[in-house]
């Protein structure tokens, strides 16, 4: 069991090499993009280092647990690649349903 929810992150992304940084800077900057959708994303964190307006979805209950923690909107400010606030938004949901989000 993870001792405080920043550890999923840790344990299914950062050891297993699997950030995908460089992924999400390449399509921000191909694209112009500064907003992201992750359907399926469990803990995988890594879009909102590099969009200002992430919006995340999952059926897992780990991964409601763990948005819902402060301390990964201040792990955010901390990595992210951006100047404003970032806007991490978390929905418990399946993604094949509506989301109550902007087109």
């Amino acid at each position: 069991m993870a001792k405080n929810v920043l550890d999923l992150y840790q344990q299914h992304f950062v050891e297993k090499g699997d950030e995908r940084l460089e992924l999400f800077v390449l399509l921000a900057d191909h694209f112009a993009l500064r907003s992201a959708l992750y359907p399926g994303s469990f803990t995988h964190l890594t879009p909102s280092f590099v969009f200002p307006i992430a919006c995340f979805v999952d059926t897992d209950r780990r991964a409601a647990r763990f948005f819902q923690d402060p301390s990964v909107l201040s792990f955010v400010k901390q990595r992210r690649l951006y100047d404003e606030e970032p806007m991490v938004r978390f929905h418990h949901s399946d993604y094949s349903q509506n989301l109550d989000e902007d087109d």
